[in-house]
C-alpha cells in the first residue's frame, strides 16, 4: 500500500533586503570657486549673443572625459590595478594646475576649448553659457561664460569656474 504524503509548501516571506548600491567613495570633492565681472554684450548686439550662445551649445560631447590614470606609453602591469582603486585628479587635459591657469575676465570659450577640448555639458540661458568637462569618476570643471563685446564681435568670457574633486 502506498501511502501519500502532502507535501505542504510553507510560504516564504519575501524579504528584500536594502543591498542598494550606495558606495560613496567618501564625498570629501573640494571645490574651490571662483569669478570675476565682466562687461556684458550691449542689448543690441542680442541678436548676435543668442547666435553665439546656441553655436556654443553643440559643442557639447555628452560623453565624460576619460581619467588619466597613466599617462606613459609603456602599459606597466603592478599600476593597472592600483589605477582602479585610487582616485583620479587628472582627466583629459585638466589637472588643479591647469584649473588655475584658466584667467577669468579674459580667457574666451574657444581659447579654452582649444586647449582642454569640447566640454561635456554646456548649457545656455539668455546670459550665460554654462560650462562643464566631467571625467568618468565624477571629477569635473565648470565654467560660466559671459558674452562680452560690442555687437560687431561678441565673445564668451570665462566669468566663473569652480572645481571638485581635482587636488
Amino acid at each position: 500500500m502506498k501511502q501519500r504524503v502532502n507535501n505542504r509548501k510553507a510560504k516564504k516571506a519575501s524579504t528584500s533586503s536594502d543591498t542598494s548600491n550606495s558606495t560613496s567613495a567618501e564625498e570629501s570633492t573640494s571645490v574651490i570657486s571662483s569669478s570675476t565681472s565682466v562687461a556684458a554684450a550691449p542689448s543690441v548686439a542680442s541678436s548676435e549673443v543668442s547666435q553665439v550662445l546656441s553655436s556654443a551649445t553643440q559643442d557639447a560631447t555628452q560623453t565624460p572625459v576619460q581619467d588619466n590614470s597613466n599617462t606613459s606609453s609603456v602599459s606597466d602591469s603592478s599600476s593597472s590595478s592600483s589605477a582602479a582603486s585610487s582616485s583620479t585628479t587628472t582627466f583629459g587635459n585638466w589637472s588643479l594646475a591647469t584649473y588655475n591657469e584658466v584667467a577669468l575676465g579674459s580667457a574666451t570659450y574657444d581659447q579654452i576649448r582649444a586647449t582642454y577640448g569640447n566640454p561635456t555639458y554646456l548649457t545656455a540661458d539668455q546670459k550665460y553659457a554654462y560650462a562643464t568637462w566631467q571625467s568618468q569618476s565624477g571629477t569635473k570643471v565648470s565654467i560660466v561664460f559671459t558674452p562680452s563685446g560690442d555687437s560687431n564681435n561678441v565673445q564668451l568670457i570665462a566669468s566663473n569656474k569652480t572645481q571638485s574633486g581635482l587636488q
